[in-house]
């Protein structure tokens, strides 16, 4: 499943599914292969947009590179 249609919760990103520069857009907010990300309740009225929290830190992405962020649900620790 994509990032922009999962509902709110924690996940790994298991694909970037984009070219290069979007990869490298996405790099610079910390979302790389493997890393772990929440998406956050929509408190927005833009629907273009998709609050994440990533690295302790919140941040907004726009749904269409959300759309390519490939993700699975986070495994619980044990």
């Amino acid at each position: 499943m994509n990032l922009y249609s999962a509902k709110a919760g924690k996940y790994q990103v298991i694909k970037l599914s984009c070219n290069k520069n979007t990869i490298k857009k996405l790099n610079k907010l910390g979302i790389y292969k493997f890393s772990k990300i929440e998406k956050l309740e929509k408190k927005t009225l833009k629907t273009t947009l998709v609050l994440i929290e990533i690295n302790g830190k919140r941040t907004a992405i726009m749904s269409r590179f959300a759309k390519k962020v490939i993700i699975e649900e986070k495994k619980p620790e044990r």
